[in-house]
């Protein structure tokens, strides 16, 4: 199970139907307050989780998931503008940091995204 935590719906929506389309069960939570109850519900094994996230803002997010117990792995998606937060956020057991996908000509590339949860799933 892949939980996407991403503010942006046609990124979300794009990654999910890459992930599901490669054989990967994927949630997501209604909104950013129900993270906690969906990881308690749907135990993801792994969570994509865009760090440009606000209300809260994607390290809190990430900080939170870790107090209160969540394990397991994280992918955060990131660019250059989060370079500083990302970076404080190495301590809270990120297993993969990737700029955002590409935006191209209303596509993402999400390459990367699929090797690094592939790669994930195989450690």
């Amino acid at each position: 199970m892949i939980m996407l935590l991403t503010h942006r719906a046609d990124l979300r929506e794009q990654i999910a139907k890459s992930l599901e389309a490669k054989g990967h069960a994927v949630c997501i939570p209604p909104h950013r307050a129900d993270v906690k109850a969906e990881t308690n519900e749907s135990q993801p094994d792994l969570i994509v989780l865009d760090m440009y996230l606000d209300d809260p803002a994607g390290n809190t997010v990430l900080q939170n998931l870790r107090q209160d117990g969540y394990k397991g792995m994280v992918i955060a998606l990131s660019g250059p503008s989060q370079s500083a937060g990302v970076e404080g956020a190495h301590g809270l057991g990120l297993h993969r940091i990737l700029k955002l996908p590409v935006h191209v000509a209303g596509a993402y590339d999400l390459g990367e995204l699929e090797t690094a949860v592939d790669t994930a799933f195989r450690v």
